[in-house]
């Protein structure tokens, strides 16, 4: 269970949850930003991925060095994985 506090939880209460993606219908796991935004995630982690997540919180950082970051661990934004993506890209 995720420790994600009740002011984030009133602010973003899909964070940590898991949804489908109604642009192609894959899975999708709701995770906070560094600048607060609610953002889908791919669920499955992959080797080239470029975030880190950290599941206590809900939350997801960039990866910067990939050395420290085992591929097992990494993961993407499903803004890069989606083929409809550009449907719900904001302005």
């Amino acid at each position: 269970m995720m420790k994600i506090g009740l002011e984030t939880r009133q602010k973003h209460p899909n964070v940590g949850k898991i949804s489908t993606c109604r642009g192609c219908g894959a899975p999708i796991l709701w995770l906070i930003s560094p600048k607060d935004k609610l953002t889908p995630i791919d669920p499955a982690p992959t080797a080239r991925g470029n975030l880190r997540i950290d599941l206590d919180y809900g939350v997801w950082l960039m990866i910067l060095n990939f050395g420290e970051v085992p591929p097992e661990e990494r993961y993407i934004s499903h803004f890069a994985t989606c083929p409809n993506a550009k449907e719900f890209r904001r302005g």
